[in-house]
């Protein structure tokens, strides 16, 4: 039996690589279009220009959709004041990087700062790496890495919804 639910992970993993795909093919289809353009060829130049289009909100879609999980799933309050975002430019076909920044609280319970941490998460057999960069106060990064590696590890539907 073929089942669509899969970890978060492996879901944005899936989106980006299909981002990805589509800027090559957008890119590609360009190049044709210009070519078309050159000699004249109007046919085959509004063609490739549909394709360009098509490729393109394709690739609006993948990242759209990586955007709505990381609002939807990834740490956002109690301490991830400002969210997590997911960095396209940084993440590659073997890591996936996330921003986020902690909001620390002192022992009276009054707000005392904030530290930005990178979280890149890499493959490995049977799961996920997780590792925090950014300043440890009170022993913050291990306390990130575990709450990333639950939100990442949960399981998600084709549409990226938590499967209960």
């Amino acid at each position: 039996m073929i089942t669509s639910e899969k970890p978060l992970y492996y879901y944005i993993a899936l989106k980006m690589n299909a981002m990805r795909n589509c800027e090559k093919l957008q890119h590609e289809a360009e190049e044709r279009r210009k070519a078309f353009q050159a000699k004249g060829d109007n046919h085959n130049d509004m063609e490739a220009r549909k394709q360009v289009d098509h490729f393109y909100d394709q690739k609006n879609g993948h990242e759209y959709a990586i955007e709505r999980a990381c609002k939807a799933h990834m740490p956002s309050g109690s301490g991830f004041d400002k969210g997590t975002e997911f960095d396209f430019e940084k993440s590659t076909d073997d890591k996936l990087i996330f921003i986020t920044s902690f909001h620390h609280m002192n022992g009276n319970g009054y707000y005392c700062g904030w530290s930005d941490h990178t979280v890149i998460v890499t493959p490995c057999f049977g799961g996920i790496n997780v590792k925090v960069t950014g300043k440890n106060y009170k022993e913050i990064k291990d306390y990130i890495a575990e709450t990333f590696q639950t939100c990442l590890t949960n399981v998600v539907d084709a549409d990226g919804e938590l499967v209960l």
